[in-house]
């Protein structure tokens, strides 16, 4: 907005250092988690309310998540029933301390649990049923996963894909935890370099980023995801933007009228819920 300097001083006086944690504090965070499958099944049907039910759990179907972190919900579906379920992320410590949960689980159905990158894994079969949430903001080649989920998705399966916020949305720059104040369309409005060094001095000190490709965030916009998924040959059976706001219903219905006006909506439209299948 007023160039790197000037955008710091603004920004670094709304930051705040509350949630500042080293790489340290962070693995030991990870090896405290510890499964609650109660409320992990809470999580689970709030995200199928989301996509309105049409989520299916089958034991005669094979499922993948992408971007499973600590494994809560794969847990959770796997506590449901479904008992061929493979889970992967691409970070290895998350991967470990999801196997580390089996314990808390006394069901016969456990999932597969593999540290993976989903742009280049190729799985030993395809899958009924992919899944994958808050993960697709974060895949650095948004295309190439569409394109992956796409090649190794049965025929007759669906993909079902929840993810917020977006890049170009109000708070799309995932940095919420850095500000006491909020500013909406922060990542737009301020020079990138300046808010990477606040989040450096008051978020994430270990983290030497200085883009926000560097932290995860593919800066894709609901338009080109919505391109993506027709350019690889996907069809959209359902698809619900913003479903958190159905809490205050003027709040969601104004969403709505925003975010169906082109260009406009890419800035409006913050989580997305959708269910794809392969065009016939």
């Amino acid at each position: 907005m007023f160039g790197e300097k000037l955008d710091y001083r603004i920004l670094r006086f709304f930051a705040y250092s509350d949630n500042l944690a080293t790489d340290k504090d962070l693995r030991e965070r990870e090896l405290q988690h510890k499964l609650d499958l109660d409320k992990s099944k809470e999580e689970l049907n709030r995200h199928l309310d989301r996509f309105d039910q049409q989520f299916m759990i089958d034991p005669n179907l094979s499922y993948l998540d992408i971007g499973c972190g600590f494994g809560d919900l794969d847990y959770a579906l796997s506590d449901l029933g479904i008992s061929n379920l493979t889970a992967i992320d691409i970070v290895e410590s998350k991967i470990a301390v999801a196997e580390q949960q089996k314990e808390h689980l006394d069901s016969v159905n456990q999932p597969k649990f593999l540290t993976a990158d989903i742009l280049n894994w190729e799985p030993d079969h395809k899958f009924n049923v992919i899944l994958s949430i808050n993960t697709v903001e974060h895949v650095r080649d948004a295309l190439k996963l569409c394109d992956r989920v796409h090649a190794i998705l049965k025929d007759e399966g669906k993909v079902f894909f929840g993810f917020c916020p977006l890049f170009h949305s109000p708070f799309g720059d995932h940095q919420w935890e850095c500000y006491r104040l909020q500013i909406p369309w922060r990542a737009l409005i301020f020079n990138q370099k300046a808010l990477m060094s606040v989040r450096r001095e008051c978020y994430r000190p270990d983290d030497n980023a200085e883009r926000f490709e560097d932290v995860w965030l593919n800066r894709m916009k609901y338009s080109e995801f919505i391109s993506y998924c027709k350019k690889v040959g996907f069809q959209i059976e359902y698809i619900s933007i913003n479903p958190q706001l159905k809490v205050f219903m003027p709040a969601y219905l104004i969403s709505s009228l925003l975010t169906s006006i082109p260009k406009l909506g890419d800035y409006f439209t913050a989580a997305v819920y959708v269910v794809l299948s392969k065009k016939v």
